[in-house]
This record gives structure tokens, sequence and C-alpha cells, in this order.
């Protein structure tokens, strides 16, 4: 990027080194820098959060609230916090884990980028695939010819069956993580309560 500065109807141009978020993580979790906090409230912004750790820690970051997976609890904030070395980030890592409450909630971290397993093939995943060596030279040309009706799953498909279970088990799931945030919500207000007094 480039900053932009005009003084007397000069314009200059200065290039900055403004390495983009993702670049400055993956640097940062290299070098051992990286920490990931959790339980943060869910409105703290990257300068609120910079300033607990300056505040709580005595120690200087820099800080990028994260977004939610789908099924974690909307009630627990998140931020990825840069420190300036390795050293700094296992002083606040220790700190941290050792019981530090803010407005209520304790809160805890882990070193480093979170690990978001790979699938072991190029194969898509969730996808099936129906091996079709077991068939005779006929029955290939048969399919080749085949013509499709429809790109949707139809009722008489094991694909239709999967689908219907899978809607099932997610709309479960969805329910079962619905009350088990409103449960830990309450716990919450319930805790704070008794630190307040």
């Amino acid at each position: 990027g480039f900053q932009l500065y005009i003084c007397h109807k000069l314009t200059i141009y200065i290039k900055c080194n403004l390495q983009p978020w993702h670049g400055k993580l993956a640097q940062a979790d290299k070098e051992g820098r990286l920490v990931y906090i959790q339980n943060l409230d869910i409105r703290f912004g990257a300068s609120e959060i910079v300033e607990l750790i300056r505040e709580a820690l005595q120690l200087s970051c820099t800080a990028k609230p994260i977004n939610h997976p789908t099924y974690d609890d909307p009630n627990n904030g998140k931020a990825y916090v840069v420190f300036n070395s390795r050293n700094i980030a296992d002083e606040a890592v220790m700190k941290i884990n050792s019981g530090l409450v803010v407005g209520g909630r304790p809160l805890y971290c882990s070193k480093g980028l979170l690990k978001v397993p790979k699938p072991a093939s190029g194969a898509l995943v969730g996808h099936l695939t129906i091996s079709n060596q077991k068939m005779n030279p006929r029955q290939r040309e048969e399919q080749k010819k085949a013509v499709s009706t429809s790109h949707c799953s139809q009722p008489n498909t094991i694909e239709y069956d999967l689908a219907l279970d899978w809607m099932l088990v997610r709309e479960k799931q969805a329910m079962k993580f619905s009350i088990l945030h409103k449960r830990h919500a309450g716990e919450r207000k319930s805790f704070a309560a008794k630190m307040e007094k």
C-alpha cells in the first residue's frame, strides 16, 4: 500500500511496508510470537484487546479479533495477538492461563494458529466415489448413453436418504448448541455476579 502526503501543493507518495494480516499471523506463528486468546467479550475490538493486554499484563502487542466458526459459542470472543518476541508471548500465555479474569470471564489462550485439518487426498470432503472398474464394457457403454433427468437428489436414491439423515442430525445439533450457548451465557452472568461480591 501507499500513503499519500500533500505538502504545499506537492504530492508525495511514500511506499509503506503494510503486510496483510494473514501474512503477519503466519510470520508471527513461525517465530512463536502468536497467541490465540479465547473467552473475550465479543464487543472487544482490536484496540480494546491491545489496551487490555497493556493494562492487565503490562505487555505491548497488536491484536485482531476473529469471526466465530458456525457451531462455536457466539458469546465467546476470540482474537489473535502478536507480541514482539517469543519470550513475551510465552509470558503472556502463562499469565493469561494462570487465572486472568476480565469482566467476569476467565480468559484462556494457546500459542499459534488454529490448525484446520485438511483432507488427506484431493477428493472433496463428504463426497462418495463410486468405482466403475467392476462394470463390464456393456454396462459402461449404457452408463455413457444414459440421460440424466435431474441434477437434484431424487427420493429413490441413497443420496436423498443420506441428505435427509444429515439434515436431521444438523437440526438436532443446532438445537443442542443453542441450549448449550444459553446455559453458558447464564453461567457467565452468575459467575460475574459472584466475582462482583
